[in-house]
């Protein structure tokens, strides 16, 4: 295979593709391995029962004294054959149960490569940071005393004030599982408020909401003092909120109408709609059609609004907000580490067989191909400027010239060394600091 045609086959993903499908193989190879295990087990089973069975029958008319010794001989006979018989059937069952093992042992051994462990040529993880992030998922998943005995064992220490926000997030999701609303809503309008609050100043939320926040439970400090979200963040955080405090009242009217208390929708619906006529107005008459139809409301238009799927979306919501609220990913780093290595895995491994040199990617400065992770791990972009190599921050943040090269503040004021213009590091064309600007990615 040319090195254009390595490029062409590695970009165009048909290659992780390839082992995706012989994973799925393997898969459903195993399904059919379990089913065939339980199958035999249960017909094994079966047929030591009735050799029991026999066994007891030949017991009760061997020790018969009416029995004579000829029909002694006769039953013991027929018992052995029994047993032989039964040998026979488990060792037929038993060979066909460890051919299919061998089988699906092969397929898994040509599917998973045997050399994965010399693929990154990299230092072994610190235990202590490993250790840190396996705990945070755990309480990020909600599996508290799994988390509880692990930060034990392992010596790692996890405040109260990181644990029991997750806690009540979990609690509340039980909750709206179950169809009590009132705490998912409580706290919709509370941050709410605190971000209303936090947008009439600049600074955002004062000292003392700070501390309400943290005293609430909503908010897991990465510091000593709190952060506030930017103008741009709270919009966006508040917009969430309104669309998800909606998705509740909704929920919370379709089970007044499931318990046909018609009477309680109505008011519910008049107390609580109301604000969101302008932004959900063909949901809101779509609601109110449900009031014709409550009688027959499975074979009526509006028949998605009775389903679990209402449920779940408003489920999913909070959960979404409750993260954006903590400012952290929906996602554990541990989950979405695993979940890029396991998307990468499969295009380095065929690169590191294709590639002419046999030299360690791990050694190289980029890539030797680029891994498409789909959209939902493409993150925010991370500057680094080329003069200096040093990421971008709020304090020192890129900024673009006017020949179009970017650098980062520091460089850009670095560079003049006294005077009003300077030299571009990558194009000969000379610029003035008071012509750049700070740019945002």
């Amino acid at each position: 295979m040319s090195g254009t045609e390595t490029s062409q086959a590695l970009m165009s993903g048909q290659l992780p593709k390839e082992r995706g499908a012989g994973l799925v193989s393997v898969a459903a190879d195993l399904v059919r391995l379990v089913a065939k295990q339980k199958k035999l087990s249960g017909s094994s089973f079966d047929a030591c029962q009735n050799l029991k069975d026999a066994l007891d029958r030949f017991q009760v008319a061997i020790l018969s004294p009416t029995t004579s010794v000829e029909a002694r001989k006769l039953l013991l006979a027929e018992f052995q054959q029994q047993v032989l018989a039964l040998f026979e059937t488990l060792s037929v069952r038993e060979k066909e149960l460890k051919a299919a093992i061998t089988k699906y042992t092969k397929s898994g051994e040509n599917c998973f490569d045997p050399q994965i462990s010399q693929l990154c040529n990299v230092q072994p993880l610190e235990k202590t940071l490993l250790e840190r992030a396996i705990g945070e998922h755990l309480y990020r998943e909600g599996h508290f005393d799994i988390a509880d005995s692990f930060a034990r064992e392992s010596g790692q220490s996890f405040e109260d004030t990181y644990r029991l926000p997750f806690r009540d997030l979990y609690a509340i999701l039980n909750d709206i599982r179950h169809g009590t609303l009132e705490p998912a809503i409580l706290w919709t309008q509370r941050v709410s408020s605190w971000i209303e609050r936090s947008s009439d100043s600049q600074d955002g939320a004062s000292e003392s909401s700070a501390a309400q926040r943290m005293q609430d439970s909503t908010y897991i400090p990465h510091s000593a003092t709190p952060s506030v979200p930017t103008n741009a963040g709270r919009q966006a955080l508040a917009e969430k909120l309104r669309e998800l405090e909606f998705k509740l009242h909704r929920l919370r009217f379709v089970n007044y109408l499931q318990e046909r208390r018609l009477p309680e929708a109505l008011a519910y619906a008049r107390q609580h709609f109301a604000r969101f006529q302008r932004s959900q107005t063909k949901e809101i008459q779509q609601l109110m059609g449900c009031f014709a139809f409550v009688s027959r409301i499975a074979k009526s238009p509006y028949a998605s609004f009775f389903t679990s799927a209402l449920s779940d979306d408003a489920e999913q919501s909070f959960r979404r907000c409750f993260w954006a609220h903590l400012d952290l990913s929906e996602e554990s780093p541990l989950y979405s580490v695993v979940a890029c290595g396991t998307i990468a895995l499969p295009v380095l491994m065929r690169a590191t067989r294709l590639l002419a040199t046999r030299e360690s990617w791990t050694q190289r400065e980029e890539l030797p191909v680029e891994i498409d992770l789909g959209k939902k791990y493409k993150y925010h972009s991370i500057f680094v400027c080329p003069v200096s190599r040093e990421q971008s921050t709020p304090t020192n943040p890129p900024y673009l010239l006017p020949c179009g090269h970017v650098l980062c503040k520091e460089t850009v004021n670095r560079l003049p060394r006294g005077n009003t213009r300077f030299k571009c590091p990558y194009c000969p064309s000379e610029q003035q600091v008071a012509a750049c600007r700070q740019i945002n990615f």
